[in-house]
């Protein structure tokens, strides 16, 4: 995970293979606070692989919408440390 230090606000997130490579790399684009959470709503990817012997890149744009936060969920069944 990549956090804004000021903030605490997840950026981005970033996942490397056993030698520390990065293989995908993540960034919200987007970040919107919705009954008082920041929720990553819009973000765009690229995995990177090299299984086949050449590289190849994967670019990916997710955008969630219409986001609830716990919506007739009641509190009790969350645990907060």
């Amino acid at each position: 995970m990549v956090i804004e230090k000021n903030t605490w606000k997840v950026t981005g997130s970033k996942v490397t293979d056993e030698k520390g490579n990065i293989v995908m790399e993540g960034e919200n684009e987007r970040i919107d606070i919705i009954e008082g959470v920041y929720v990553p709503v819009e973000m765009k990817s690229i995995m990177k692989s090299n299984a086949s012997g050449r590289e190849l890149k994967i670019k990916t744009k997710i955008i969630y919408k219409n986001v609830k936060i716990n919506e007739n969920i009641p509190d009790k069944v969350f645990k907060v440390e």
